[in-house]
């Protein structure tokens, strides 16, 4: 293992030239979003659907959340249609398709009523996204998900998904916790900032990266910045804020 002053530097790009000139998404592809809560995980995931998703390719956005104003005023402003339940088609009121669906069910507060009812409601987002393809899921608190035993249907489309067109986006606060094939089988990593050893760890499983040059970067980075990884190409570069 190298010193970390005897590695090279990662080139840095403006969030927005990296958005307007950098950002490449093609359908099936499956990207991964780590970082500690208030890095901005949701609002970079929303910068870049924005740019990725379609009514030919729509974002299934899968809310676990009972409250979240960002995602609201973010669905509503960006022309997404918030259902209760997945799929939900067009209707005599609503004859067009939006870009994208924030699937959020209702919660009675009740938690062994809303898990299970959750649960189902999600198997059936999720199952119907990848047997049709051309989708863009995204897990906005993976982790979540895989507590609710659905740490299957995600692990499908991860491997499954790119030859039907079904792109799985993860977003978790802990590396430790989420599935390991969201960074085996990640065509786009965006890596917060991250000093636990445990965390950094994790980050060797990407595969085909420097991963000293990776945990010396994470380590360094500042607040709302990101490793970003492009692994087909071993393109690695940091998106500043």
């Amino acid at each position: 293992m190298g010193r970390y002053d005897d590695l090279p530097g990662v080139v840095r790009i403006p969030r927005q030239a990296f958005l307007d000139e950098y950002w490449t998404y093609f359908p099936g592809e499956h990207v991964t979003i780590l970082g500690y809560t208030g890095n901005g995980k949701t609002f970079t995931a929303q910068q870049l659907l924005e740019r990725s998703a379609s009514p030919e390719l729509p974002a299934l956005c899968i809310i676990a959340k009972r409250e979240d104003e960002t995602v609201k005023a973010w669905a509503k402003g960006a022309g997404y249609r918030t259902v209760t339940s997945y799929p939900s088609g067009a209707t005599i009121w609503r004859p067009t398709k939006p870009p994208g669906y924030v699937l959020w069910p209702k919660f009675v507060k009740i938690p062994s009523v809303d898990k299970p009812a959750h649960e189902r409601i999600f198997r059936t987002g999720l199952l119907h996204a990848y047997a049709k393809g051309r989708h863009i899921v995204f897990a906005d608190e993976t982790v979540g998900l895989q507590r609710l035993h659905l740490t299957e249907e995600i692990e499908e489309i991860l491997m499954q998904g790119r030859s039907l067109k079904c792109g799985m986006w993860c977003a978790s606060q802990a590396p430790i916790n989420i599935t390991t094939y969201a960074y085996s089988q990640a065509h786009h990593l965006f890596l917060g900032f991250a000093n636990d050893k445990r965390h950094v760890d994790r980050f060797k499983e990407i595969g085909g990266v420097d991963t000293d040059l990776c945990a010396h970067t994470v380590r360094n980075l500042k607040k709302r910045e990101w490793l970003y990884i492009r692994k087909e190409d071993r393109v690695m570069c940091i998106v500043e804020e």
